[in-house]
C-alpha cells in the first residue's frame, strides 16, 4: 500500500494505491481536508521562464473526472492567453519593473529569482527585477538589492498571517534609503496570496491581479 497526497485547487486528497498483481484492488481516495496553512517560508515554484504549468490530467484520472480537468486546463490557458493579448502592446520600455517582497528577516528581505511568481510577473508584462540574481529560485538578499533594482512596484506576498503584510510595507515605506525607489515613493503595492504563486491551477488569479496593476489601462472595459 503506497499513499499519496494530491492538491487540486487548493483541496487536498489523500490517496492509497494497493500495489499488486492483475487482481489488486483500484485505487481508493479519501475526503479532502483543508489544505495546509502556508509554510514559514515560500516554496520553490516551477515552471520555464514566462510559461505556467498547468495540469490536472493525473488528478482527473484518479478521481474519474478527466472531462471536468481537461475543462479546467482550458478554462486557464484561455485565461492567460486573454492575460497576454491585454498587454501585448506594452512596449519593451514601457514595461513596468516589479520586486518581490515575500517576507522580512531584520533587514534581509527573501525574493525570487525564477520560478512561478517570476513567470507570473512577465505573463502579466511586467519585469521581476531579481530574475537571475541566484542560482536558487528563492533567494535572502539586502534593501540595497532593492534600491539597485528600483522597481515601478513591489509585490507582497501574504502568508495569511494577521499584521505581517502591514509590517513588511511599513518597513519598506519607513526606510529612508528606499525613499527615492518609485515603488515606494508611490506607494504602489500589490499584496497576493501566498496560495496564488504557489499552486499552478489558482495562480491565473494572480496573473490577472498583477497585469491589471500593472497596466490598469488595458482592462479599461
Amino acid at each position: 500500500m503506497k499513499n499519496y497526497t494530491i492538491t487540486v485547487n487548493g483541496t487536498v486528497y489523500e490517496v492509497s494505491v494497493e500495489e499488486g498483481g492483475a487482481g489488486s484492488a483500484p485505487v481508493r481516495a479519501a475526503a479532502p481536508k483543508a489544505a495546509p496553512k502556508a509554510p514559514a517560508a515560500a516554496p520553490k515554484a516551477s515552471g520555464a521562464a514566462g510559461s505556467i504549468k498547468v495540469e490536472a490530467g493525473a488528478a482527473g484520472k484518479i478521481f474519474k473526472v478527466e472531462d471536468k480537468a481537461e475543462a479546467l486546463i482550458e478554462d486557464t490557458k484561455a485565461q492567460i492567453s486573454e492575460i497576454q493579448d491585454a498587454v501585448k502592446d506594452v512596449k519593451e520600455e514601457d514595461k513596468v519593473k516589479a520586486f518581490v517582497m515575500d517576507s522580512l528577516s531584520g533587514n534581509e528581505i527573501y525574493t525570487t529569482s525564477a520560478g512561478l511568481e517570476s513567470n507570473l510577473i512577465e505573463l502579466a508584462g511586467g519585469i521581476n527585477t531579481t530574475k537571475g540574481m541566484s542560482d536558487s529560485r528563492w533567494f535572502t538578499t539586502s534593501v540595497e538589492t532593492l534600491v539597485t533594482a528600483n522597481p515601478d512596484v513591489i509585490i507582497f506576498n501574504d502568508y495569511g498571517v494577521e499584521g505581517q503584510v502591514q509590517e513588511n510595507m511599513d518597513f519598506i515605506t519607513n526606510n529612508a534609503a528606499l525613499a527615492d525607489v518609485p515603488a515606494v515613493k508611490n506607494q504602489n503595492y500589490v499584496v497576493v496570496p501566498l496560495a496564488y504563486v504557489m499552486h499552478d491551477l489558482s495562480a491565473v488569479v494572480a496573473c490577472q491581479d498583477f497585469a491589471e496593476a500593472f497596466y490598469p489601462d488595458c482592462f479599461t472595459e
